[in-house]
């Protein structure tokens, strides 16, 4: 929950901020309280697109981890 917060902190500074994730995978889940709960997982892209004055969103269909039938299994639960 908090770990949102500091990027916004972070993000109202002149700092050059690059965020990278999957939002295949839960890896940037830091906390389970109610605090900015509504942004987990694919939730996280409503919080970047609400900062679109202070992030790019850029979009990759390059896999480099997995091969070929896993990322084929992965759009079938994740079609979007």
């Amino acid at each position: 929950g908090y770990d949102l917060e500091v990027l916004d902190m972070l993000l109202g500074t002149s700092l050059n901020v690059v965020l990278v994730g999957d939002p295949r995978q839960t890896i940037i889940t830091t906390n389970h309280g109610s605090l900015n709960n509504k942004y987990r997982g694919h939730g996280l892209w409503k919080w970047v697109d609400k900062r679109s004055g202070h992030l790019t969103k850029e979009e990759r269909v390059i896999n480099f981890r997995c091969c070929a039938q896993i990322c084929a299994v992965a759009d079938s639960v994740f079609p979007e």
